[in-house]
Formats: structure tokens, C-alpha cells, sequence
């Protein structure tokens, strides 16, 4: 009868141990194949219990998974049970050389890119490399939040992305913030810092500010504080519109749409590059939405999108410091006048109060394949 692969019935962990570990019952007179020989069990082993493998002599120490579990009080045969018969504790010394047997670090893996956008050296790792490349319409509160939409869903509607491969979408920042709190109170710096983040965001290559123009949350203390920039770095600040000052909602997005048209050719001369994956930042989100989170956002910009309902503004501080930005009301680039269209009846009221003429639906931005989010 061929004998058994010591494997395939007990544990035999580390080359220097002299016992194996049974891994089944072992009935007495079975014989088990090891290291090139036979050895014949003597009597019953027990699952879990350890049979000698080799020659043991009286005091010599038993190990069983590289470690020292006693020591033979009498003579052990191999194929013998091991058992506190025939294993005693001594005393002896210990050498606890932890991590000694440590093996080498395995091959690096094999490196992996993705095309992305590298957004400059001067941003922070966290703000430097995107997976899109979109262009903001950031409202600065709640009251221009349907503006805001309106810009968005009329650049895409007007057809003018087509022409401008590289840039995935449009987006509007939306919020139901941005009022009614304490001028540069914690309230109001923590929505600066969350709006700060979507600007930020190596997902966004250019943005636009728009606010109703008598809010507390001022976009001049927004960029002033947090040091907003435009495209990649440029110390140029970025554009300022508001409802107010431009006359209406109608108005103001025909500005907005104006600002977008100009910035969309910057913004499509933005590469993807070979990155490595290590440069992915994966962002995971717990509970529900929240407009005044601290930190910047890290979801996919299109899935962060909120809908505010228009309100009228509370009245404002008169201590309060108001965009200094130039107008872009009264602008029209040459690209701009390809897609601008007149919007006779909106309405000129300055409250946020929806323009009849305004699109009432709001579209998400265009599909773009990514690697990561």
C-alpha cells in the first residue's frame, strides 16, 4: 500500500520543525511519506495533535511552527504522538527578534497611467490632477442659484460645445446659502471655503461667479480670501456677474453665456497628459448632501448639483464691501455673438424672481468617459 503525502494530512509549517500538526484523525498503522521516507504511526492521532517526524531525544526541544513548545522528557520515535506523556515545559532562553523573518518586498507592480489633466505645479497635490475638464457657473448664494442653471442649460442648448471637443460641460454650482448670516462670521468664511473647493477642483478648468449683487456673501471676500485664480494659475481674477447690476435675469444670462464663450477656447487648449494612477484621488461621501461641507467637495462635480428655489434677498449690512469686478453686462465677444440670443421678455426685476423667458428644466452635463472620479 503507498504511503501518504505527509500534505495532505497534517500541517507541517516551518523546515525546522521536528513535529506535524494533524490535519484529520490519523488511525494507528497509517503510513505517511515525508522528506523521502516512511514513517508508520504508532497509535491513534487525533485531529489538532502533533505526531514526531523525526528523532527526538530525551531534552531535546520540540518545535512545532518555528517556535519552541517543550521539551521531550523521554525518547521519541518518529511517527510517534507528541503529547504532555512524553513533553515537558523547561526553562530557556527567548529571542524575540521580531521581524527577522520577514521576507523581501515583493516586485513592484506593474505601472499604470491614465490621460488626465495636470493643472500646474503651483497647485497642491490634492487641487493639481483631474479626470474632467469643465468650466463652473458658481453661484455665490441661493438668490441667483436658478441664474446660475439658466447660464449652464443655455450654453449647452446653444450648441457651442461641439465646437470645443475638450471641454466636458458646462456646470452650475448651486447652494441655498450665501444670506442671512454674519458678515465674514464662521458661517459665512466655511461657504467661501466649500465654493473656494469646486473653483479649485482639478476638474474645473474655468469658472464664472454670479450672484444677485446685494447678498452677505460678497464674491469680492470670496476671492480676496480664499485666492481665487483662473485658468491654471493665471493671477487674472476670475469674472464677477451680477443680477443687479446687469439688469434682470434675462440680462444676466446673456452675460453669463457672453463670459462662458470666451472662455471656452482657453479652456479647450487644455490637454489630457499621461499620468500615473497614483495620482488618482478617489472621494467617498457619507449621509446626505450638504452645501456647507468644509472641505472641498471630491464627487463628481455633475452629481453635487442642488436645486435652490429663488427667493428675495434679506436686506444687506451697508458696511459691506461690494464686488469691485469689472462688469461683463455690457461685454460681447466676437465668438459670443455667434450664439447670443436676445431674451426681450425676461424680466429686469433684480430680486431673483424667475424670468419668464428662462429655461424651466435643468439638463446634466454632457457624458465624458473617466478612469476614476
Amino acid at each position: 500500500m503507498s504511503a501518504t503525502p505527509l500534505a495532505q494530512v497534517a500541517v507541517h509549517l516551518r523546515p525546522e520543525d521536528n513535529v506535524a500538526v494533524a490535519a484529520r484523525n490519523l488511525e494507528a498503522g497509517m503510513e505517511v511519506q515525508y522528506n523521502g521516507s516512511r514513517l508508520t504511526l504508532s497509535k491513534r492521532v487525533g485531529l489538532g495533535h502533533k505526531v514526531a517526524l523525526k528523532p527526538i531525544a530525551k531534552g531535546q526541544a520540540v518545535y512545532k511552527y518555528g517556535q519552541i513548545i517543550g521539551f521531550a522528557s523521554q525518547d521519541i520515535a518518529p511517527g510517534h504522538l507528541v503529547h504532555v506523556h512524553n513533553v515537558a515545559a523547561e526553562t530557556f532562553e527567548r529571542d524575540y527578534a521580531f521581524c527577522r523573518d520577514c521576507p523581501p518586498p515583493p516586485a513592484p507592480a506593474e505601472p499604470r497611467y491614465f490621460m488626465g489633466y495636470d493643472r500646474g505645479t503651483d497647485r497642491p497635490e490634492h487641487f493639481r490632477y483631474g479626470t474632467r475638464n469643465y468650466i463652473a457657473i458658481i453661484s455665490t448664494v441661493n438668490c441667483s442659484a436658478s441664474t446660475s442653471k439658466y447660464i449652464s442649460e443655455r450654453v449647452r442648448a446653444s450648441g457651442m460645445l461641439k465646437d470645443f471637443p475638450n471641454v466636458d460641460g458646462v456646470v452650475a454650482i448651486t447652494h441655498k446659502a450665501g444670506c442671512a448670516m454674519q458678515y465674514d462670521g464662521p458661517d459665512h468664511n466655511q461657504l467661501d471655503r466649500t465654493l473656494a473647493g469646486f473653483a479649485k477642483h482639478p476638474n474645473v478648468a474655468g469658472y464664472i461667479l454670479v450672484g444677485l449683487g446685494c447678498e452677505t456673501g460678497q464674491a469680492i471676500h470670496l476671492v480676496e480670501h480664499q485666492g481665487l485664480i483662473q485658468l491654471n494659475g493665471s493671477r487674472k481674477k476670475p469674472v464677477v456677474i451680477t443680477v443687479q447690476e446687469c439688469g434682470g435675469i434675462g440680462k444676466t444670462v446673456e452675460a453669463g453665456v457672453r463670459a462662458v464663450a470666451e472662455m471656452l477656447p482657453h479652456v479647450n487648449e487644455v490637454r489630457r497628459v499621461k499620468l500615473p494612477a497614483s495620482k488618482i484621488m478617489l472621494g467617498t461621501t457619507a449621509a446626505a448632501r450638504t452645501a456647507t461641507a468644509a472641505s472641498p467637495p471630491t464627487r463628481p462635480l455633475a452629481s453635487l448639483l442642488t436645486c435652490s428655489s429663488p427667493r428675495a434677498a434679506p436686506a444687506s449690512s451697508a458696511r459691506r464691501p461690494r464686488s469691485t469686478a469689472p462688469s461683463t453686462c455690457s461685454r460681447a465677444g466676437p465668438l459670443a455673438g455667434r450664439w447670443a440670443k436676445s431674451s426681450s421678455s425676461a424680466s429686469s426685476g433684480g430680486n431673483g424672481t424667475r424670468a419668464s423667458s428662462a429655461p424651466r428644466s435643468t439638463t446634466t452635463p454632457r457624458p465624458a468617459t473617466k478612469t476614476a472620479a
